[in-house]
C-alpha cells in the first residue's frame, strides 16, 4: 500500500474577510429607473448643471490664485461683460472648434456619398481653436499661456471642462489669456459616522515605536507579507475569444487565485508561496471587457429568407464559460465585483448599468456583485501617515505609522480616459487620469464625443469626493501613481488587457502599496514552427514585478 504524501509545511492558507460597501448613497446617480428611461432630453441640460455645480468652486480657488495680482482683476459674472484691454477672470465651459473632429451636421448636407474613412485615433491638430463659454455667450483664447497648456506634456484642455482664465480681451475680440485655473483636486472621501475623518479612529507613530489611540499605548510593527491584505483588479478578460492563449492565462488566474496554482517546474516552497500569495486576496474587481466583443461568421452575415432559422446571430459559449470562471472563483470563497466595460452587453452609453446576474445564475450566486460604469465601493481599512510627499511612496510600502481607514474605490472600464486621449498631443495616460481629478470631472467630453445618457437635471461624472484608489480599466499598460497630500493620497491604477498581457495589479488594502502578477502561456509549438497548433512546452509561470 503506498504511503500518503507528506504534508507541505507551512500555516494553511487562510483568506481574509474585510468589511465592504457599496456605497449606495455615491452609486445611486448611475442608475437610470428602467421606468423612468427616457431619451426626449436635451444634452443641454447637462452642460448647465455642471457649470452652475462647478463654478463657485473654480471662483473660489482663482479667487486665492489671482488675489495677490497687481490692480486686484474683478471677476466678470458674464463673459459678455467683457471689456477691452481690462484685465480681468471669467469661468465658463471649454470647446475646442477641432477640423478633425466629426461633424454630423456636415456629414448630412453633402450632396455626394462617399465611403466613409477609417475612424482617427485621436483629433488632435495644430489648427485646434480653445473657446470659453457660459449661459451668455462664447470667447476665443489666445495666446501663449493657452497655446503651451494645449501643446505641453501632461497638460492639455478637452471640450466640457470647466475653467478659470485670467487676462484681458484684445482689440479682435479674442481674450488673451495670462494665467488659467481649473477646480482642483476634491477632498478626500469620508465615510458617514468617521472620527476625525477616519473609519475607525487615528493611530499615530512610525515603524516599531509607540502611539496612542484612545489613551492606550499600542506598539506598531510594518505589516509582514503573510499580514497584508490585497484587492485583485483585473480588465480585459476578453472570455470567449477565438486565441486559445487568452483562455488559458485566464484558467492559469483561477488556479492562482483559488490556490491550485504550481505545477512540476515549481518547487514545494514556490508551489506554497503561490498558494499563500493568492489566499490573501480578499476581494477581486473585474474592470470591463470581461466578455469578448461578438464576431459574426460568414454563414450568419448572409440573409436569412423568410427569417425562418432559429439559429443565433451570436455564439452563447462566451457567457457560458465566462460563468464558469466566476463560479470556480466564488468557489473559494473570494467576492467579485463585476463592472461592464465597452465589449460587454451592457449598452453603448454612459453610465453602463449591471450585467445581469441572470447571466451568471441568478440570485442563487453568492458573492457576486454586477456593478454600473463607472462604479463606486469600499473595502476594508487602510494605514497611512503624515509624512512629506517625498517620502509616502516608501513609507507607504514599508507600513510605517499607522492611520486607520476604510479604503474607497471608484473606477470605469475606460471608456472616459480613451475618448480624453482623441483630444490631446501625448500619450501620457496616467496624467490624463490625474488630470481628471484637477478638473473634479471624470468624463468632461461627454456628451460631445462620448455618449451618455441624457439626463435632465443631473451630472453623474461630476467628482465630489475623491477615492483613495481610481482605476480605469482597458488601457495600453500598466501604470500607476500616487496624487493628493501625503496625509491623504489617491493611488491611481491604470490596468491593462488581461488578455493581451496576463497582467493583474494587486492593491494592500493597509499600505495603498501595488504591484503586478503576470500570467505568462507558453508559445505552441507549432506556432512556433510555423506548422499549425502543437503541444505546450511547459505550464505557465507566475511572476511577480
Amino acid at each position: 500500500m503506498a504511503s500518503p504524501l507528506p504534508a507541505e509545511p507551512g500555516p494553511a492558507p487562510r483568506r481574509p474577510n474585510p468589511s465592504y460597501s457599496s456605497l449606495p448613497e455615491l452609486s445611486k446617480p448611475f442608475v437610470i429607473d428602467p421606468a423612468n428611461r427616457s431619451y426626449r432630453h436635451q444634452y443641454s441640460n447637462v452642460y448647465f448643471v455642471r457649470l452652475v455645480e462647478l463654478r463657485p468652486i473654480v471662483e473660489k480657488r482663482a479667487e486665492e490664485r489671482w488675489k495677490a495680482v497687481r490692480g486686484k482683476p474683478p471677476l466678470l459674472p458674464r463673459i459678455l461683460n467683457l471689456q477691452r484691454s481690462q484685465l480681468c477672470y471669467i469661468v465658463g465651459t471649454v470647446y475646442l472648434d477641432m477640423p478633425l473632429k466629426p461633424n454630423v451636421l456636415e456629414d448630412m448636407a453633402r450632396d455626394h456619398w462617399i465611403v466613409p474613412p477609417a475612424p482617427r485615433p485621436e483629433f488632435f491638430s495644430a489648427q485646434d481653436a480653445v473657446h470659453l463659454e457660459d449661459e451668455s455667450g462664447r470667447v476665443r483664447l489666445v495666446g501663449d499661456v493657452i497655446k503651451r497648456e494645449r501643446d505641453r506634456e501632461g497638460g492639455g484642455l478637452v471640450t466640457g471642462l470647466i475653467m478659470a482664465v485670467l487676462g484681458m480681451e484684445t482689440s479682435s475680440g479674442d481674450f488673451e489669456v495670462v494665467d488659467l485655473c481649473f477646480a482642483g483636486l476634491p477632498e478626500l472621501y469620508k465615510a458617514p459616522g468617521d472620527v476625525n475623518g477616519t473609519g475607525h479612529g487615528k493611530v499615530k507613530g512610525k515603524g516599531k515605536g509607540k502611539g496612542k489611540a484612545e489613551g492606550m499605548d499600542v506598539d506598531e510593527a510594518p505589516l509582514s507579507g503573510q499580514d497584508k491584505t490585497w484587492v485583485a483588479l483585473v480588465s480585459g478578460l476578453s472570455v470567449g475569444a477565438q486565441e486559445a492563449p487568452a483562455d488559458l492565462k485566464t484558467q492559469l488566474l483561477v488556479e492562482w487565485l483559488t490556490g491550485e496554482s504550481g505545477g512540476p517546474s515549481r518547487t514545494r516552497g514556490s508551489r506554497l508561496q503561490d498558494q499563500l500569495e493568492g489566499a490573501r486576496v480578499a476581494r477581486l474587481i473585474l474592470a470591463g471587457n470581461s466578455l469578448t466583443m461578438p464576431v459574426r461568421g460568414t454563414d450568419d452575415k448572409q440573409p436569412k429568407r423568410f427569417n425562418t432559422s432559429n439559429k443565433t446571430l451570436y455564439p452563447s459559449h462566451p457567457t457560458k464559460t465566462l460563468s464558469l470562471v466566476l463560479s470556480d472563483i466564488l468557489s473559494s470563497a473570494l467576492p467579485i465585483n463585476l463592472i461592464p466595460g465597452p465589449s460587454d452587453p451592457a449598452g453603448a452609453t454612459l453610465p453602463q448599468q449591471p450585467l445581469p446576474s441572470v447571466m451568471f445564475g441568478g440570485p442563487k450566486v453568492k458573492g457576486l456583485e454586477c456593478m454600473t460604469n463607472p462604479a463606486w465601493l469600499e473595502v476594508g481599512e487602510r494605514r497611512s501617515e503624515h509624512v512629506s510627499e517625498h517620502h509616502l511612496s516608501q513609507a507607504l510600502v514599508h507600513g510605517k505609522g499607522e492611520t486607520l481607514n476604510r479604503d474607497s474605490f471608484f473606477g470605469t472600464g475606460g471608456q472616459t480616459i480613451d475618448d480624453v486621449y482623441k483630444y490631446l498631443p501625448s500619450n501620457a495616460r496616467l496624467s490624463m487620469a490625474r488630470r481628471t481629478l484637477e478638473w473634479r470631472h471624470i468624463a468632461p467630453t461627454a456628451p460631445d464625443t462620448l455618449w451618455m445618457y441624457p439626463f435632465p437635471d443631473a451630472d453623474p461624472f461630476i467628482l465630489r469626493q475623491r477615492p483613495d484608489v481610481y482605476f480605469i480599466g482597458n488601457q495600453p499598460e500598466f501604470e500607476t501613481a500616487l496624487v493628493g497630500d501625503a496625509d491623504a493620497p489617491t493611488r491611481i491604477i491604470l490596468l491593462p488587457s488581461f488578455a493581451k498581457t496576463g497582467q493583474v495589479a494587486l492593491l494592500c488594502l493597509e499600505t495603498l502599496e501595488c504591484k503586478t502578477v503576470e500570467f505568462e502561456v507558453p508559445t505552441w509549438v507549432g506556432e512556433a514552427n510555423g506548422h499549425g497548433v502543437g503541444g505546450m512546452k511547459e505550464e505557465g509561470d507566475v511572476k511577480m514585478e
